[in-house]
């Protein structure tokens, strides 16, 4: 009898875990559904401290050591950081990086289409210059989600854990999902609105251009006017 009353009491704990963590994972996401919906009325030049919130706080969620967006510059061929958020406040920051020091890890992320974990110490050795300033802060585990607009990946989101090895919660993989696809629609908000301010600016110029050649039109005419007057 103290078998089943032992069996019963484990049952009903593993159930009050299971349940306790899944109102946990319901109100994060309420939260970041909170969020999304702010990023709506936000202006744009709020964005970027909307998306360093996120950042944050799936960071903490996930009970990481660390948690950061990368968006990569084509031009450059570089990985830079966006906003990195660090638990213990560590000094050495995830510094911005060649996509050539990792091959394989930027193959993986353009062909994943979700969230995907890796292990430092199983980093190919075409990606082990990479592996090396990752385990030189402290990073052996990390949980990586692209952000991108359709089929164009142009960054990815990022946790990282300096347990080898390591398997996140339960659910942090949806979470980081969730998250990546807010900071992708807020990214695409963003370039939107600096590529209607650039159209708007060029609009500008041209109007005043034509107004000048207007101008230089109109005195051309009068001066022509004046010559005939006086012949």
């Amino acid at each position: 009898s103290l078998g089943i009353a032992a069996n019963a009491l484990a049952n009903m704990y593993t159930r009050r875990q299971s349940e306790m963590e899944r109102r946990r994972h319901q109100r994060f996401e309420d939260t970041l559904s909170a969020l999304a919906a702010d990023f709506i009325k936000r202006p744009v030049a709020e964005i970027r401290t909307g998306i360093e919130e996120i950042v944050d706080r799936f960071g903490r969620f996930a009970g990481s050591d660390r948690a950061a967006v990368l968006l990569i510059d084509e031009k450059d061929r570089t990985a830079y950081t966006y906003h990195e958020w660090i638990a213990r406040g560590d000094p050495a920051p995830v510094r911005d990086f060649p996509i050539a020091a990792a091959p394989a890890f930027f193959e993986q992320l353009v062909t994943a289409g979700g969230p995907w974990l890796m292990y430092v110490e199983d980093f190919p050795p075409s990606d082990e210059l990479a592996g090396a300033a990752l385990e030189a802060i402290g990073i052996r585990t990390l949980l990586n989600c692209p952000i991108a607009d359709g089929d164009h990946v142009y960054g990815y989101a990022s946790i990282g854990y300096p347990k080898s090895r390591h398997r996140p919660i339960a659910g942090t993989e949806q979470v980081l999902a969730f998250a990546a696809s807010i900071i992708a629609n807020a990214l695409s908000r963003e370039r939107l609105e600096q590529q209607a301010a650039e159209h708007r600016e060029a609009l500008s110029r041209a109007l005043r251009l034509g107004s000048l050649g207007q101008l230089a039109t109109g005195i051309a005419h009068e001066l022509l006017s004046l010559i005939h007057i006086s012949e």
